[in-house]
């Protein structure tokens, strides 16, 4: 037999009806009995819309609508394009779309590789499982109008971003704050064919276990470093840029590197 559900409209009556049964004299026992209903299910009852009137207990459920709203746009990426040399912009193109809601894209970059050829580099997180997912990529064949499934990189970085090199090959830096080796990486790509393939990795900075983020809600409160970029200088070098905290300072730091042909 199916369990009969309640709405707030049912549970906030049956509730008062329980304080009064209470004030009479009824132990907790016998009034869930009467109201028939398993204990579980008053006492989750009474944490929920104990003390709520009628109208407050529709007030909550329409927050937890907006709520559940809100979370299904946080799963959407949206790519804000301009034809005409930026004096006109359309914010009508996602370059992700998640529409079970249960991940979102976190500080995506972009890099054009080709003519038309875009892709964007996105900090996975996992809504559901209150952690952060792998890096992903998805890309785009036509200037960014439609854009691919999300592609695995494997990378357990956080912040990231990249950069073209030539031909199929990237260059990409990632935030490594939840695993045993901390610090920031760069790796050298091989995307031939839109797939993700290592074609070298090395570790550039860090390697403090200090500075490894704690839980997915306490991650703001413990961030020792991030947002690194990357910008070619010449000659074959290219500059690496990311702000650390050091010695109780904030700083910019910035490396040197340069990628082998």
């Amino acid at each position: 037999m199916a369990k009969k559900r309640h709405g707030a409209e049912q549970i906030i009556p049956k509730l008062r009806e329980a304080e009064v049964e209470l004030a009479r004299g009824l132990k907790v026992p016998q009034v869930y009995k009467k109201l028939e209903v398993t204990e579980q299910t008053y006492y989750r009852w009474r944490k929920k819309y104990g003390g709520l009137r009628m109208n407050q207990a529709k007030r909550l459920k329409d927050l937890e609508r907006e709520n559940a709203r809100l979370k299904k746009l946080l799963a959407v990426g949206i790519l804000s394009r301009s034809d005409d040399g930026g004096h006109t912009w359309d914010d009508r193109t996602r370059f992700f779309n998640d529409l079970q809601g249960h991940y979102h894209p976190c500080e995506p970059r972009l890099c054009e590789m080709q003519d038309d050829r875009v892709v964007a580099l996105v900090w996975m997180l996992d809504d559901v499982g209150q952690r952060s997912h792998t890096n992903h990529v998805i890309v785009s064949h036509d200037g960014g109008a439609t854009w691919s499934d999300p592609i695995d990189t494997g990378i357990r970085g956080q912040a990231s971003n990249l950069i073209h090199l030539e031909g199929d090959l990237l260059l990409s830096i990632h935030s490594h704050r939840e695993t045993d080796d901390v610090g920031l990486f760069v790796y050298v790509i091989d995307f031939a064919g839109d797939a993700w393939r290592i074609v070298e990795q090395e570790k550039i900075w860090g390697n403090a276990p200090s500075m490894k983020v704690g839980t997915y809600a306490t991650m703001g409160q413990t961030l020792k470093f991030g947002q690194p970029s990357l910008l070619p200088v010449g000659d074959g070098e290219i500059l690496a840029t990311h702000w650390a905290i050091e010695d109780c300072q904030g700083k910019i730091l910035s490396h040197r590197l340069r990628v082998a042909p």
